[in-house]
């Protein structure tokens, strides 16, 4: 029997399966629009489109009827790429169900929701009206959400109306000499502080602080983030201020990280730095767990092409991630062959990228101009752990022989031994010496915290204290460094470097501490007293 299907007659059957199979991409990008070009979103595009369009065209063939076949491709299509998302957000957070018991009710359900599609006589049509209506209003909200994001993108200053304005290059100059010195600030993913590591960690850091201070570094021994997690932190110390008037201006406004991310994309640092003639270079970063895409914005040191393929890979891997595919493979594929054919894969690619940061930035003094150089990387920490203490990779197989505490103090050495090596050979190239920051973004978990926690006041200021804790060392050559000390918090930094090496005065704030995390992006609460004298 022939099927034949009028494309004009059952276009709105098609336009569910197409877009269900698209929209991971589009809230992708709708989220990172500001991190992903265009042209990174074709080859993703091009396989979402093919498999939406394969599903399709296959169930058409065994089922012969379009309008059931498109119910049907949308549900799987639903259930096999938001799988994570679901799990996630519904059912591990709220009934703690394993996932191999979510996945036996999702093929139930699947089954079950097949068998009444096929067998029905009626509603198929007013079901796909719905599917449409339910997906283009997905699609759309997506949208909406990134013409919005553009709007706020170009009126960035409204986040930063409680600063002063930006300052020309007619009223910052360069402070008692002429050269201006290259500036890295150099940002670890949870590196603890020494005390941490060694009261919850058994690790005794004493040596790589040493060396640093034999180098000419200051170590803050007692300093604290302003904000226990990356986004809120960077937002602030690279805007040198606090950031909590964002919970009036984000007030109805959604718990969305937008105006997080506009402020780390535009902010007040890198503006006073280009408004003086430095060359900005942001090695960025990668974060496939969270879907949060950071981009190598600097040509110079970076081919463009290798750059496109990068985010590519990783726009697929995160779609990847989100879907039932990893857990499914792992049930039914022999372990062995899912680790080591993609998991461990997708483990080299974040070993790989990491040596490739620290290689560029060895090439960093070698550019004419002066540079301002941000490199944030998601290591020791940061799963998976793909470092051992000499730097070499490490499977999943034997991350998993480990523990966590063996894994991360691997990585902590691996961090230190390279950056000492990296520091000789910057300073030795340097003329002037530049300036360096190195410093965490946010301390280590303690153990049961999680950072999309809605109840704040069940962690003890024993935890608030540990995930506060973080490391933070200063190379500033040439100058008075009595203007340091051991609390100083990440928001002062370059309020500091302004006023030692740039002819500014910049006041500085008082060091404070605010508990927030990602179930409630603007919600801020002083815990300063409470790490402080604990």
């Amino acid at each position: 029997m022939m099927i034949n299907i009028s494309l004009r007659k059952n276009y709105q059957y098609l336009i569910h399966p197409i877009l269900f199979g698209l929209y991971p991409l589009i809230y992708l990008y709708s989220v990172n629009f500001t991190e992903i070009s265009i042209n990174e979103l074709i080859f993703p595009f091009l396989i979402l489109l093919g498999i939406a369009s394969t599903l399709l065209l296959v169930s058409i063939v065994i089922f012969r009827h379009i309008g059931k076949s498109s119910l049907l491709v949308s549900f799987f299509l639903y259930l096999f790429l938001s799988y994570d998302n679901v799990y996630d957000t519904f059912i591990q957070n709220v009934w703690s169900i394993s996932q191999n018991i979510f996945i036996f009710i999702c093929v139930t359900c699947f089954i079950l929701y097949a068998i009444l599609v096929v067998k029905s006589k009626k509603y198929v049509s007013g079901f796909n009206l719905l599917y449409n209506i339910f997906i283009i209003s997905l699609c759309t909200a997506s949208l909406l959400g990134i013409f919005k994001a553009i709007y706020l993108n170009y009126n960035v200053e409204k986040f930063n109306k409680n600063f002063e304005q930006i300052q020309t290059s007619n009223n910052v100059f360069v402070k008692n000499n002429n050269a201006k010195r290259d500036i890295y600030y150099l940002i670890f993913d949870q590196y603890a502080r020494s005390d941490i590591l060694k009261k919850y960690y058994n690790y005794d850091n004493s040596s790589f602080i040493n060396s640093l201070e034999n180098m000419g570094f200051y170590v803050a021994k007692e300093s604290y983030s302003n904000y226990p997690h990356t986004l809120h932190s960077l937002a602030s110390s690279l805007n040198m201020e606090y950031i909590n008037y964002l919970t009036e201006q984000q007030r109805g406004k959604g718990n969305w990280p937008r105006a997080l991310q506009i402020l780390i994309k535009n902010n007040k640092v890198v503006k006073l730095f280009k408004s003086i003639d430095y060359k900005s270079i942001d090695l960025g970063h990668f974060d496939i767990k969270a879907g949060l895409l950071s981009k190598n914005i600097n040509k110079e040191i970076s081919n463009e092409i290798n750059r496109i393929i990068e985010n590519e890979s990783t726009i697929i891997q995160i779609i990847y991630d989100k879907s039932i595919l990893p857990i499914l493979l792992r049930n039914i594929v022999k372990e062995h062959v899912v680790k080591s054919v993609i998991v461990n894969q997708s483990r080299l690619a974040k070993h790989e990228t990491i040596l490739s940061k620290f290689k560029k930035l060895n090439e960093i003094p070698d550019i004419k101009e002066p540079t301002f150089t941000i490199l944030h990387l998601l290591i020791p920490y940061h799963s998976p752990f793909v470092f051992d203490g000499n730097g070499n990779f490490v499977t999943l197989e034997e991350e998993k022989s480990k523990t966590k505490r063996y894994n991360y103090i691997e990585q902590v050495q691996f961090v230190n031994s390279k950056l000492l090596e990296l520091l000789e050979i910057i300073i030795e190239k340097s003329d002037p010496k530049p300036i360096i920051i190195i410093q965490s973004d946010e301390g280590s978990y303690p153990k049961g915290y999680s950072y999309v926690e809605h109840d704040l006041s069940k962690y003890s200021n024993e935890i608030w204290k540990h995930k506060f804790a973080i490391f933070n060392a200063y190379y500033f050559p040439e100058v008075d460094d009595t203007f340091l000390y051991p609390s100083i918090t990440p928001v002062n930094t370059f309020r500091l470097i302004f006023n030692l090496y740039f002819d500014k005065n910049y006041d500085l704030l008082p060091d404070k501490h605010y508990k927030t995390n990602y179930a409630n992006f603007y919600r801020f609460l002083d815990v300063t007293d409470k790490i402080k004298n604990n």
